[in-house]
């Protein structure tokens, strides 16, 4: 019958629906990849030519990962990555903060895209972090740049 038929289209149709969904999400994961690997030799070359420890490059990357993941609204993942990036940080608490705050604000306008740091500054994930990163202040230990890491060459 006809309603047989529509509903066996409707089918092929949710089938073929459901694998280009797949395709388009893996795309963007490979897209995603390639992004990355290019804003990770973007900074290597960049920051060498300040004599940035390989810390501090990771540091960097981890910020700009956090950053994507923001503007895609991935919190979670965004907060993960700036608990990593602040593992390798020496900085205080503030100047981590207002680190990140900072870059955030460049890449968001290297990429034409408006940031409002009230508006993350306000996120139920970001105040958690916050939190935590105060109570930690006092144990986490102070790392000297110049003497435990290798500096990366030009």
């Amino acid at each position: 019958t006809q309603l047989q038929q529509t509903r066996g289209e409707l089918e092929t149709s949710q089938t073929q629906l459901q694998q280009t969904r797949g395709e388009l999400e893996q795309y963007h994961d490979k897209q995603l990849k390639m992004k990355e690997e290019l804003v990770r030799l973007s900074l290597e070359r960049s920051l060498t030519h300040h004599e940035k420890t390989r810390e501090e490059v990771e540091s960097q990357f981890l910020v700009w990962k956090a950053w994507n993941s923001y503007t895609m609204g991935q919190y979670e993942k965004m907060i993960g990555n700036l608990r990593q990036a602040w593992k390798l940080q020496s900085d205080s608490p503030s100047e981590a903060i207002l680190g990140w705050l900072g870059s955030f604000e460049k890449f968001s306008a290297e990429n034409n895209i408006p940031f409002n740091s009230e508006m993350l500054t306000n996120l139920p994930e970001w105040q958690k972090l916050m939190k935590k990163m105060t109570k930690e202040r006092f144990k986490k230990p102070l790392m000297d740049h110049n003497t435990s890491s290798e500096k990366l060459l030009v």
